[in-house]
């Protein structure tokens, strides 16, 4: 009760912490931001633009074929959709 009391913050502040080194992230995009980021491009190298992964939010009205090291399965019936193609990396 003492430390509820009288040390409220306590508690979550003490513990260990990540170095910043191990974490990842990967820089995602939508299906839907495509035809804003790369308007005018039919081919797309996504790892070299700087991204990581596609999604599947949203919608594109272009077939792209896309290079991109992982994308989700409803990403890559999306631009399957519009005669479009996507490559995995490895």
């Amino acid at each position: 009760m003492h430390m509820l009391k009288y040390m409220p913050d306590h508690f979550g502040v003490h513990g260990f912490k990540r170095d910043a080194s191990l974490i990842k992230k990967d820089r995602i995009i939508n299906v839907g931001q495509l035809d804003e980021v790369f308007h005018g491009k039919k081919e797309i190298h996504l790892s070299d633009e700087g991204f990581d992964k596609l999604l599947g939010g949203g919608s594109t009205e272009h077939g792209y074929k896309i290079t991109v090291k992982s994308a989700s399965q409803k990403a890559i019936e999306k631009v399957a959709e519009h005669g479009g193609e996507v490559n995995i990396e490895e």
